[in-house]
């Protein structure tokens, strides 16, 4: 299976929907990532039928809004593929700052964040449901 990552282009809408439809109970519908894709702060990579990572740029800062693994393909180290690729792109456009959020449940993910240096930065509680907090985390480029 080929790991290379390219940039999400308005082709690949319906990709990301089966993706996140294997790996989300609440799916985004078509019209969704469509209209997610041709925002101008739109950035996003994808490995087809396997992967994707979408982030929102907000100069000088970027907020990461969803990354997707289909369960076929975890535990593979893809989600890290993505997020290197993506932090990269991002700091070759001066951004330097990357936000997000992840539920305090999700172990994996969380731990995946912190190998890469994302730092907790707050919590939100029952963001995710009652008694499901999200965590905030920051990870900054010193340029």
């Amino acid at each position: 299976m080929p790991l290379n990552a390219r940039p999400i282009t308005m082709d690949d809408a319906a990709d990301l929907f089966f993706i996140r439809g294997q790996c989300f109970e609440k799916n985004w519908n078509l019209k969704t990532f469509e209209e997610t894709i041709a925002q101008p702060e739109f950035v996003g990579f994808i490995i087809p039928q396997t992967a994707y990572i979408i982030a929102q740029k907000i100069p000088p800062e970027a907020e990461l809004i969803t990354i997707a693994v289909a369960p076929a393909h975890r535990r593979q180290g893809i989600a890290e593929i993505l997020l290197k690729n993506l932090w990269q792109n991002l700091r070759q456009q001066d951004i330097h700052t990357l936000h997000l959020e992840v539920n305090e449940k999700l172990t994996p993910a969380r731990t995946l964040y912190e190998k890469l240096g994302f730092e907790p930065t707050g919590r939100r509680a029952d963001y995710y449901g009652t008694g499901e907090d999200a965590i905030l985390m920051r990870l900054q480029s010193t340029v």
